[in-house]
């Protein structure tokens, strides 16, 4: 978790993450609530999958950086 809390947050090494990759995240955000739940990979594009956001690392990085990710 990251910012108190705030945001959930899982590494996966994989070019495509799927639907069954965020099986962990899943369980974590229904029993904590985090305000963000976000999956960093390998994908080449960002996405969304019931919810959570899927991030290529780069753009993770990005964000992390700028200020996006925790506030």
């Amino acid at each position: 978790m990251l910012g108190g809390g705030e945001v959930a947050l899982e590494i996966k090494s994989v070019k495509e993450v799927l639907p069954g990759h965020l099986k962990g995240l899943r369980a974590f955000g229904e029993e904590y609530s985090p305000r963000r739940r976000i999956a960093v990979s390998l994908d080449t594009s960002p996405r969304l999958v019931d919810g959570m956001e899927i991030l290529p690392w780069k753009i993770f990085m990005e964000k992390l950086w700028s200020g996006e990710i925790i506030r």
